[in-house]
């Protein structure tokens, strides 16, 4: 297999793991919010598990943004930086990693076609990756802070 087939695969597993850990952070802590106690296990397999991570996402900003303070001023571009999350999340999972005779640079990126409406090319640098990753831990650490209290 090509190396930068392996390195896409290597790539979008490591953001698709870290994701899935974002998302079920976002399911407690939305379900300890919003569920009274006792609830909140048939608050997650009833409603969480028919919800979509975008959806989820948009509770979880909505919620956040009106309710806790602490957590918008520890985080004041948090929206963006979610919004940002769940744009990685959908190329790595969806996208068509770039054939290698089409790329145009030579560097190490990797390069992800959308032939949606229109074609539109999405790369990413080690450097971009590793921040990508950095940002969706960090948030996973920020809503186990708000789920511990």
């Amino acid at each position: 297999m090509e190396e930068r087939v392996e390195k896409s695969i290597f790539v979008r597993g490591k953001i698709l793991h870290e994701a899935s850990i974002f998302e079920k952070m976002i399911d407690v802590f939305l379900s300890m919010y919003y569920a009274q106690k006792g609830k909140q296990s048939e608050f997650m397999q009833i409603f969480l598990s028919r919800t979509d991570l975008t959806r989820k996402a948009n509770c979880f900003i909505e919620t956040v943004g009106n309710y806790e303070n602490d957590f918008k001023a520890r985080n004041p571009d948090f929206q963006t930086e979610i919004l940002q999350i769940l744009k990685t999340r959908n190329i790595m999972a969806h996208e068509v990693l770039q054939p290698a005779g089409e790329i145009e640079s030579c560097d190490e990126s990797l390069v992800f076609d959308n032939y949606k409406k229109k074609r539109k090319v999405t790369s990413y640098s080690k450097e971009e990756v590793k921040k990508e990753i950095e940002l969706i831990e960090k948030y996973c650490e920020e809503i186990q802070l708000l789920i511990i209290g």
